[in-house]
């Protein structure tokens, strides 16, 4: 099982090497989708499984799901696990926006962030959020922050954003990167605290709970532009208190613990790619 270090560490090393074949990408002008991203990711996570540091299934569905969510649970000593159901979004390199962010799901006509909300609280201990895949130009946007340099910027690669931030810009359909920026944190703070501390708890499923606090905190601590603008060039209003406080670590569902078990699991519904089920032990060294 992974040591804290490692698991940041592969956290880590997964956004900055998006943010790299972005990079790439932007600078010679060939587009790369989010189900790629996602492919390559898993890729190298199940490269690097070895002795149970990562578990992930496949749904006999994913083929045919074309941007299909994801859970990512977290596993400690105890019973209780924390998920995360994700959906992947990819920054356009041109407009700077993330194109898609506000769509509808074509089979219900419901906006995919309301779907990805109620899917996820239909489960407990699950939290909904979206992984950005990002690369932009450092010498014209997002300067601010106190993140400078491309140094700290790679790890925004793969940014987390809880999916009730996600469903308050949609009413102003607010999607361009200038003002979601200041709500993203690094793939890696969903398990490891930013800068130098130290986890103040050392149960994978509680350090991703903590991570889900911060993101929720994260609107208050940057909030947007006064005047921050939409695609329409409308005036929107700032974001204000995220929801999603209740969700909360418990007893992992049926189907992770199928996964555990070497069983087939029975899938939640027909919009889950697979599963990325993590096990650490809480008396694992630092």
């Amino acid at each position: 099982m992974p040591s804290k270090k490692t698991l940041c560490r592969e956290f880590l090393t997964l956004s900055v090497s998006t943010w790299e074949r972005l990079r790439i990408a932007r600078r010679v002008g060939f587009p790369i989708a989010e189900d790629t991203i996602t492919d390559l990711n898993l890729l190298t996570l199940f490269a690097k499984q070895g002795p149970s540091l990562f578990t992930i299934k496949f749904s006999r569905r994913q083929e045919a799901v074309t941007g299909a969510d994801w859970e990512w649970w977290m596993r400690g000593s105890a019973r209780l696990g924390f998920g995360f159901r994700v959906q992947a979004k990819c920054l356009h390199p041109k407009t700077t926006t993330y194109r898609y962010l506000h769509d509808k799901d074509p089979k219900t006509g419901i906006f995919q962030c309301e779907q990805l909300i109620s899917d996820a609280l239909r489960t407990p201990g699950l939290a909904p959020v979206y992984c950005l895949y990002s690369n932009w130009d450092l010498r014209r946007h997002c300067r601010g922050r106190n993140w400078t340099g491309e140094r700290r910027r790679r790890p925004f690669g793969c940014a987390m954003v809880s999916a009730f931030v996600i469903r308050r810009l949609r009413r102003g359909n607010v999607k361009d990167l200038a003002s979601i920026w200041p709500m993203m944190s690094p793939l890696h703070h969903l398990v490891c605290p930013p800068g130098p501390k130290r986890p103040t708890v050392h149960d994978l499923p509680q350090r991703g709970h903590q991570g889900w606090q911060r993101l929720q905190t994260l609107p208050l601590l940057f909030p947007p532009h006064e005047t921050a603008q939409n695609t329409d060039g409308e005036e929107t209003q700032p974001v204000q208190q995220a929801t999603g406080s209740e969700i909360a670590p418990a007893r992992a569902p049926r189907w992770v613990e199928a996964l555990e078990a070497g069983r087939e699991p029975e899938w939640p519904d027909d919009r889950v790619g697979g599963l990325v089920v993590i096990s650490e032990s809480s008396n694992q060294p630092d």
